[in-house]
């Protein structure tokens, strides 16, 4: 049956996607006319988003609005190494520190949120849940306990870093750097809002020193920190070894005179 709409509009596209929702918009989208204009809004293009832009629309004009701030100059980035421990211990020594008022704490699949969640719960904490495996009428009533504060932690997947408004969150902790870069700004950008400082914490391996190095050409500063005698103490950079280098082979540099 053809669409009598002249127009059609897709936000936020990649979490459309992420949700599961692509298909039934694959099927809104092929009833259109061949002379329809398809609008198509996200923060970010995956991959797996590809097939149905090339589907449904030709020759696209794609326009790009650069974001003149990063993330706010309220969050402290904080980056913690998590070779070789426990991240769950990590994650509770980082909770039980201080009273932070409101946790969101970030992994990249719904199967790591759960394995968290339950980890955490175990442990005795107050945790809400929130990933994209739930259906409408649990993600509603999660957020309405939310917001009533019935929960102090929040592990979420990306599902919480966009669209989704959740006042009074003091910390934010990414167990994982985001397989979508930019999922890092939405993510950090939970905190530090309406004037109120917010810190984030972003557990990192050597194999993320590619992702952490893209995101400092950014602009996002990040300092490297550990969690000594329940207490978290600043670490030598992890930029220290390569500047070692660099100052050792500036001194071997032959000087003309």
């Amino acid at each position: 049956r053809t669409n009598s709409a002249y127009a059609m509009v897709v936000d936020e596209a990649d979490m459309t996607l992420d949700l599961g929702f692509i298909e039934e918009v694959d099927k809104i989208a092929s009833t259109l006319q061949s002379n329809s204009q398809l609008l198509v809004f996200s923060a970010t293009i995956p991959q797996k988003l590809q097939p149905f832009l090339q589907k449904y629309m030709n020759q696209p004009i794609r326009i790009e609005i650069e974001n003149k701030e990063v993330i706010s100059d309220l969050i402290d980035n904080w980056l913690i190494s998590t070779k070789s421990k426990e991240r769950t211990e990590v994650i509770y020594n980082l909770l039980t520190i201080g009273n932070p008022y409101l946790v969101l704490i970030f992994a990249n699949t719904k199967e790591n949120v759960e394995k968290l969640a339950n980890q955490l719960i175990d442990r005795g904490l107050n945790v809400g849940i929130l990933h994209g495996g739930l259906d409408s009428r649990e993600r509603r009533r999660v957020m309405r306990e939310i917001h009533n504060l019935d929960y102090q932690f929040i592990v979420a997947t990306d599902l919480a870093a966009r669209g989704i408004d959740i006042p009074g969150i003091s910390m934010v902790i990414n167990t994982e750097v985001p397989k979508e870069l930019e999922f890092f700004v939405h993510r950090v950008g939970r905190t530090g809002r309406n004037q109120l400082a917010g810190t984030a914490y972003t557990f990192v391996t050597p194999d993320d020193d590619k992702a952490i190095a893209e995101l400092e050409k950014k602009g996002i500063e990040f300092i490297p920190v550990d969690i000594v005698n329940g207490e978290l103490k600043e670490v030598k950079s992890r930029h220290a070894r390569r500047e070692r280098e660099d100052s050792k082979r500036d001194s071997d540099d032959p000087v003309v005179k």
